[in-house]
């Protein structure tokens, strides 16, 4: 039965173990196989004008209070941030098998970890829609969440014709749609050079700086290049008209131009009018 408290349209599914006299607690990585099976099941996929199919985007996994307390709720968002990559990855896998887009999600992907009373240890209860409130233009770019405080800077698309804010604190880049820079354009996608979460600005008093890979320390599997160099593990400052580039078939010399790449500009206007 579906909380109250959830509203409407959800689908549930459960994870069960292999073997039905197995009685251990389910762990992470079984979520985490079971949650790319929920994505893909032909029951749970719907199908646009286009042809196109959508796979659910915002899930909700249940698990027994006791095992939820002691061998999820210690790893905290980090094991939500993995579950959301494995989803992206297994998505753009099934795209790439096919040859091209035939799966999206259908908006903003979102995970959420909680406890039911009625769920036991070997098992977990997954509930799954498609929520496009979480996205207005229903596609699978994140809203920029509205309480992070006033644009510092910004990344513009190497041609122009695009932009991104940045805000402070940590700013995500990468394919995933759970990235607050969402790199959802048909080359980047298509051609997956760039990584799920690939790199990240963290802002801070006015100052930004670049580092490479996801939130939770996995580095991009293509590097990311700061003015053609790639920037050290510890990361670079950034400076108004620095150009980024995420991803090099060759990195000894990374090429804008290259399909599947993204580059930018970073522009900070206000940093460059208090130079001396």
């Amino acid at each position: 039965m579906v909380p109250e408290n959830l509203g409407p349209n959800w689908r549930i599914n459960w994870l069960k173990p292999h073997l039905p006299w197995n009685k251990q607690a389910i762990l992470p990585a079984e979520i985490a196989d079971g949650l790319c099976r929920v994505m893909l099941a032909r029951e749970n996929v719907l199908e646009d004008a286009n042809y196109t199919k959508i796979v659910y985007n915002h899930y909700v996994v249940e698990l027994s209070p006791e095992n939820y307390l002691h061998h999820y709720q210690p790893l905290g968002d980090s094991l939500l941030q993995q579950w959301r990559e494995k989803l992206v990855d297994c998505l753009m896998t099934a795209n790439s098998r096919q040859g091209r887009r035939e799966y999206r999600f259908g908006g903003q992907l979102r995970i959420e970890l909680h406890y039911a009373p009625d769920v036991i240890d070997s098992q977990a209860r997954v509930l799954c829609r498609v929520d496009t409130t979480l996205d207005p233009g229903g596609g699978a770019a994140p809203v920029q969440p509205k309480d992070r405080g006033e644009e510092v800077a910004y990344l513009e698309w190497i041609n122009g014709d695009r932009r991104w804010p940045l805000f402070p604190g940590d700013n995500s880049i990468g394919r995933d749609a759970a990235c607050d820079i969402c790199l959802d354009l048909p080359l980047v996608q298509e051609k997956p050079l760039v990584s799920a979460q690939h790199a990240m600005i963290h802002v801070e008093r006015g100052q930004c700086f670049l580092f490479d890979g996801s939130l939770t320390g996995k580095p991009s599997a293509n590097g990311t290049y700061l003015n053609s160099q790639r920037i050290p593990e510890h990361g670079a400052s950034l400076q108004d008209g620095d150009l980024i580039i995420l991803a090099a078939l060759d990195p000894h010399v990374p090429r804008w131009d290259t399909p599947g790449v993204a580059a930018f500009r970073f522009r900070q206007p206000q940093l460059s009018a208090n130079r001396p």
